[in-house]
């Protein structure tokens, strides 16, 4: 992903030295953060450098500042503001809130041709976790896997299934996720990082807001939602949770580097085999080629330590 430029105005120095440093240990992947403490100097960096967003100090923002030619957002030091003319957020918040606001008002805008160089981008390896029979071992282990995976690489999670444990009802996910890349011109670059949050080793997205969210996906959301990784390389892995069926699930397979699919083969083994006929019938028994089923080992329910040392010793085992 190619980094967007971000202009901090401000006559604080100590809240700059901060902002500066925050983006520097924690963001400088995602964008580039320049320091303006006058006029004169940011003026020049408007006119000659490619500026994404100008944030300004609410105290510093004049009328010379308002006429520079650059998208702005206000700093605001006050944490409720009645009206403002462009987007404003709370200087004194923690440091990950105020950036995933910065990646909101970027979201906004198209992403231009500079940060999208195809020769370098490389598609992460992306690994679907499949078991529509053993729905909570499904959701276990590609958590397991995330976390395991997590400690040695960068992790996106992305739960595309109904009713996980983690997801709470108030987490931007996959629903507002699949409305914003439906519009026009709009790109995940950005969007991506206001919405996911850390779990653990691995970033993770929420699934949807309400159930009929993944009944209603379409073969073509996942095709528009998969494509938008190709304009991001933050992530190396990315683990999807494979909750639903038919064609879209279909579509999601053919993206896969490798389906995974957790199995109990002492519990309810016909339910595999039903799912086996169902497949046949619709004429899909070649994906079977492409899944991989795993045992879970015993002791797999006592808990998430035991989980994740099994899936620890199961991927190293595959170096």
């Amino acid at each position: 992903m190619g980094r967007g430029v971000v202009a901090l105005y401000t006559f604080d120095s100590r809240y700059a030295g901060a902002f500066l440093n925050y983006n520097i240990h924690n963001e400088k992947e995602k964008i580039i953060v320049k320091i303006f403490t006058n006029e004169e100097s940011l003026e020049y960096s408007i006119k000659n450098d490619s500026i994404d967003l100008l944030l300004v100090d609410g105290t510093c923002m004049d009328g010379h500042i308002e006429s520079m030619p650059c998208s702005k957002a206000v700093l605001s030091r006050k944490k409720y503001i009645t009206k403002s003319q462009h987007p404003a957020i709370f200087m004194y918040q923690k440091a990950d809130v105020i950036f995933r606001q910065i990646y909101d008002i970027l979201s906004e805008k198209s992403v231009e041709n500079r940060y999208c160089c195809a020769a370098q981008n490389i598609m992460p390896k992306i690994t679907g976790v499949f078991s529509p029979c053993y729905p909570i071992e499904r959701g276990q282990f590609a958590r397991a896997l995330a976390e395991c995976a997590g400690e040695k690489e960068k992790v996106l999670y992305l739960n595309i299934s109904e009713f996980e444990e983690e997801d709470t009802e108030y987490d931007k996910g996959l629903s507002e996720l699949l409305l914003f890349i439906q519009q026009e011109g709009k790109s995940m670059v950005y969007k991506l990082p206001a919405m996911v949050r850390q779990t653990g080793t691995y970033d993770s997205l929420a699934g949807v807001r309400h159930y009929q969210d993944i009944r209603d996906i379409s073969a073509d959301d996942i095709v528009r939602l998969i494509k938008q990784f190709e304009l991001i390389d933050e992530y190396s892995r990315i683990i999807i949770n494979i909750g639903l069926l038919g064609e879209p699930a279909y579509c999601i397979f053919g993206y896969c580097d490798e389906i995974l699919m957790p199995v109990n083969s002492k519990i309810a083994y016909g339910r595999q085999e039903h799912l086996r006929r169902d497949i046949k019938l619709e004429g899909k028994e070649g994906v079977w080629k492409h899944i991989r089923e795993i045992n879970v080992p015993e002791g797999w329910y006592k808990g998430k330590e035991t989980r994740e040392k099994w899936m620890r010793n199961r991927l190293a085992a595959q170096k």
